[in-house]
């Protein structure tokens, strides 16, 4: 068991630090004659979630993306784990006796058969593994988009907006709102 739990902390570091390695290796000017394929943007991203952001020239992004990413892969296992302690208690004691149990005899019956002790954060252990494998693929499918729109928005030219408050017309006594939008390529 220790043995799987060191490969996987070493993958989750490789996970967590090739995404850096590779930012730094690519130019970071935003330059509007670079050109980003989208559809390249998707696949990276869809291959290593925030690898695409990265592609795109958006390195917190993609490391924002990267911890959501870990970190609901890790509450996952974790609650995973706690489900497997709780299934292998309700198999020693029986379906039928396990129903017929109160919570705290549940906890109770778990810690004297597997050695761990539920707390009020562990409890229902199977609906949070569950939520956090949505929230897993959820964050897997908005980073593919996301990078997929920020490929496509690239050279999209940076402006400002500019809000000023000036009189329609002179005579009169009313007041007007004029919303400018420049864009410079």
């Amino acid at each position: 068991m220790r043995k799987i739990f060191a490969s996987s902390k070493s993958t989750l570091s490789l996970i967590l630090f090739a995404p850096i390695v590779l930012c730094a290796m690519q130019p970071q000017a935003n330059d509007s004659s670079m050109n980003i394929n989208p559809r390249k943007a998707l696949l990276y991203s869809a291959l290593l979630p925030g690898l695409g952001q990265i592609y795109v020239k958006k390195p917190l992004k993609a490391g924002l993306y990267i911890a959501a990413e870990a970190y609901n892969i890790y509450q996952f296992y974790s609650y995973n784990r706690i489900y497997n302690y709780v299934k292998e208690t309700k198999d020693a004691i029986g379906q039928d006796i396990w129903s017929s149990l109160t919570e705290q005899q549940k906890k109770d019956s778990v810690y004297a058969y597997t050695g761990y002790e539920l707390t009020l954060n562990s409890w229902r252990p199977r609906e949070k593994r569950n939520k956090y494998g949505w929230w897993c693929i959820g964050v897997y499918l908005f980073q593919i988009l996301d990078a997929y729109v920020d490929a496509h928005l690239f050279n999209f030219p940076q402006g400002k907006v500019e809000l000023t408050l000036s009189p329609s017309k002179p005579a009169e006594q009313a007041i007007g709102v004029n919303l400018a939008l420049y864009l410079r390529r």
